[in-house]
């Protein structure tokens, strides 16, 4: 990029920052400080221009993004320990849980920034999978948490493939996994952290999504029938909710093995992941509330 082409970026994002000058400091002041309380290095420019450019629903304006962003941070970082939070903001993996497949084969589910993966404008974390030597992954699942209807929901704003193709490595992993697609690990993944938090799981409609209005039409997949297909309803015109996670009641063998290590894995990085407050315990993650109200309240 050309210096004056940076230029004019850095002119669209100080007009946009003018429509709503408070709520985008607000964002700037709380996201430093959260790197800051962690030791973490400072946020990049992309992070802090956030609320001033489409993000996870097309329609949210600066306003409601910056609570949305707000809303989150308070949220993971009074649930979830410094080391955790630390490598998260470095832009660093975190293991979630290793399946170990066929043909003495293994995958990783990581949590990551989005950033990372230039999903920055779909949530705030991804749960990625991929085979612990391999530089991409499979799949990857964009998410944040938000307030709703009194309590928290994990509301996932993105599933993408892997980038530049690779399908058939897909296929491939399909097999390995005994018939468990990557997206289907990544999912109920998801699912299975949210249920650990005590939270709902979400997805955003299609056509709510960040990207849905860009021009030549949809930029990504139609995942409205996929969610369908995984068991969710259609609650509004922006999102879907899932039912509560049960756990199946059959011998863990083939895939039915793979998706327990997900659950497993899943619940263990949580229970190993908190930051223990005053009073709490794990157990109290199952409650329709996160452990306290003060939680849920700084993502209202």
């Amino acid at each position: 990029m050309s210096p004056f082409c940076g230029s004019i970026a850095l002119l669209k994002i100080l007009l946009r920052s003018l429509k709503a000058p408070l709520s985008s400091a607000s964002w700037r002041r709380l996201i430093s400080h959260a790197h800051r309380n962690v030791g973490a290095a400072p946020p990049t420019r992309t992070i802090l221009v956030k609320p001033i450019k489409r993000y996870v629903y097309h329609k949210l304006g600066t306003r409601g993004r910056s609570k949305l962003l707000k809303g989150h941070h308070l949220y993971f970082s009074r649930m979830f320990s410094d080391a955790v939070l630390f490598e998260l903001y470095e832009r660093h993996t975190v293991d979630v849980a290793r399946l170990y497949a066929r043909k003495s084969t293994q995958f990783v589910l990581e949590l990551y920034s989005s950033e990372k993966t230039l999903n920055e404008r779909e949530g705030e974390l991804v749960l990625g999978i991929r085979e612990p030597h391999s530089d991409y992954y499979l799949c990857r699942l964009t998410f944040l948490f938000a307030a709703r209807g009194g309590g928290v929901a994990l509301v996932i704003g993105g599933l993408q493939g892997p980038c530049g193709g690779h399908k058939r490595d897909v296929i491939a992993a399909t097999r390995l996994l005994s018939g468990l697609r990557p997206k289907d690990a990544v999912l109920l993944a998801a699912r299975s952290l949210a249920r650990e938090l005590g939270a709902e799981t979400r997805a955003v409609a299609t056509d709510a999504l960040v990207f849905r209005n860009k021009r030549g039409g949809l930029k990504f997949a139609d995942h409205d029938g996929y969610w369908r297909e995984r068991g969710a309803v259609q609650e509004s015109a922006q999102e879907f909710l899932f039912p509560a996670l049960i756990a199946e009641d059959q011998p863990s063998v083939g895939r039915a093995e793979m998706k327990r290590a997900i659950v497993v894995g899943a619940c263990a990085f949580v229970r190993s992941s908190l930051r223990l407050q005053s009073g709490s315990t794990v157990s109290g993650l199952h409650s329709p509330l996160p452990r306290s109200s003060r939680a849920t309240k700084a993502i209202a």
